[in-house]
């Protein structure tokens, strides 16, 4: 146990680690859309994917000095999630050593002709960043087209500066996490915040018995965990169950619920006031509540994780049975704008059984706002159910399986009265520079447990100057 000092100090840094990988995400450009259809600066929707499904391994670009087993465990986590669920085509992977010289960096540059940008040293952000030892891992879009009025995902980027304290274990927690995302990408629609960044930490867990035993970033022992031992302390610090139940102790949890998850908003971008200040420790909600929700899910649908995730029938899977909405704002509009019956919604009402969200979130409410952690544990599948799905690689050419995402031309995607997928170019962005961007998970401690940040924001001319102010504060 450590040292009311040392809690202390790992707290500051946290803290300024949070700070800085927020300013990190905010400004790095890889969300920057070539496609040309409009949309807001910050966390626009991408409803749309030409992504394909694959079995082979990304492509990495690493800078000369990274460590070869960091390098190996990465590769591990992203191998787990492909012979799990299936991976996508267009993903490249930047691994950013830790301290570099100028010079060790040249290799990872190409990340801006990669993600379509036109923005010049794009990668100015991350590279200083690694230079300071400051680490992040982040999902960014990528190469991205315009059809139909529709932005469409063609290319995934994935983003890794580990800090010099990372492990081989917590490394691939992360890859598993971040390459998760790269997959979510496929199924397309304006998915919301708690079924992103909660499905990437529930297969965090689902894959957990994949990761290696050095040094467990959850349990900081050698020893590899199951599903129930990660989803009791991984996550966030305090473990997914333990941080569910503090969400739903405090007075925002008790009120708003897993509702409250589903938009994630630079600032008050929203409108509903829901920003981290608000919410308190926001991760606890989008992170781990979620994790804990899709959970919850699988048993309310007497189903399985591996049916969750890749079968694309209606009523069977949820994921691969998403049909994308098209009738966005990509101007005003977040994940809570895809009306009931429509996209997810429709797919994941269709999963569980409910008649609607609605009715989802209730019944997800009610059982957890009393719940224990015995009760949580026993809610979740068995080790050795997870354990003997785990065990069989997905065929990806099987006829239940989502094996390409889903393009907006063709049959017209349905909209709804007065809304305009697809602004125009010449439209009007929001400005990013007051509002400050949704708050990424961060681990406890410097080597703890991976999840990733928000998905697709853009910086704004502030971002020099806020990382320097932050800097310093870590310096400090």
């Amino acid at each position: 146990m450590k040292s009311t000092a040392a809690s202390a100090s790992a707290s500051a840094f946290v803290s300024a680690s949070l700070a800085l990988i927020v300013v990190v995400f905010a400004c790095a450009p890889f969300a920057c859309s070539a496609a040309g259809c409009g949309g807001r600066d910050c966390n626009p929707p991408s409803p749309f994917s030409a992504l394909m499904a694959v079995t082979s391994l990304p492509t990495t670009y690493a800078s000369t000095g990274f460590r070869e087993d960091w390098k190996s465990n990465m590769t591990l986590g992203h191998k787990a999630v492909i012979d799990f669920m299936g991976g996508v085509s267009g993903v490249n992977v930047y691994l950013l050593e830790p301290k570099g010289l100028d010079a060790a960096y040249e290799p990872v540059k190409r990340m801006c002709a990669d993600s379509g940008t036109t923005q010049a040293n794009c990668w100015s952000g991350d590279i200083s960043n690694a230079k300071a030892g400051s680490p992040f891992y982040y999902r960014g879009m990528g190469a991205a087209s315009c059809a139909c009025s529709q932005t469409v995902s063609t290319g995934v980027g994935l983003y890794y500066g580990p800090g010099v304290g990372d492990t081989g274990s917590g490394l691939a927690y992360r890859a598993v996490h971040e390459y998760t995302h790269a997959v979510q990408g496929k199924f397309g629609d304006y998915v919301p915040q708690w079924l992103m960044e909660g499905g990437a930490v529930q297969m965090e867990c689902v894959l957990s018995s994949k990761i290696p035993a050095e040094k467990n970033p959850f349990t900081g022992v050698n020893a590899v965990i199951d599903y129930a031992k990660c989803m009791e302390s991984g996550g966030g610090g305090g473990g997914v169950i333990g941080n569910t139940m503090a969400y739903y102790a405090s007075a925002f949890g008790k009120d708003k619920g897993l509702k409250a998850g589903e938009d994630r908003c630079c600032g008050d971008s929203c409108g509903n006031g829901y920003t981290s200040a608000v919410i308190g420790n926001d991760r606890n909600l989008y992170y781990d509540t979620g994790a804990m929700a899709i959970a919850f899910a699988v048993r309310r649908a007497k189903s399985t994780s591996a049916k969750f995730w890749t079968s694309k029938t209606e009523g069977v899977g949820f994921w691969g049975a998403i049909v994308p909405w098209g009738g966005l704002n990509y101007q005003t509009d977040h994940s809570s704008a895809v009306p009931e019956g429509m996209g997810w919604k429709k797919a994941f009402a269709k999963f569980t059984g409910d008649k609607d969200m609605t009715t989802f979130y209730a019944a997800f409410d009610a059982w957890a706002k009393t719940a224990t952690k015995a009760d949580m544990l026993a809610m979740l599948e068995t080790d050795a159910a997870i354990n003997n799905m785990t065990a069989v690689k997905i065929d990806i050419t099987a006829p239940t399986f989502l094996a390409k995402g889903i393009e907006p031309c063709g049959t017209p995607p349905s909209t709804t009265p007065g809304a305009t997928p697809g602004a125009p170019p010449s439209a009007t962005l929001s400005d990013p520079s007051s509002a400050s961007a949704p708050t990424p998970m961060t681990s406890p401690t410097p080597s703890s447990a991976p999840a990733a940040p928000g998905r697709f924001f853009v910086g704004s001319a502030a971002c020099t100057l806020v990382f320097a102010v932050v800097l310093a504060a870590l310096v400090n």
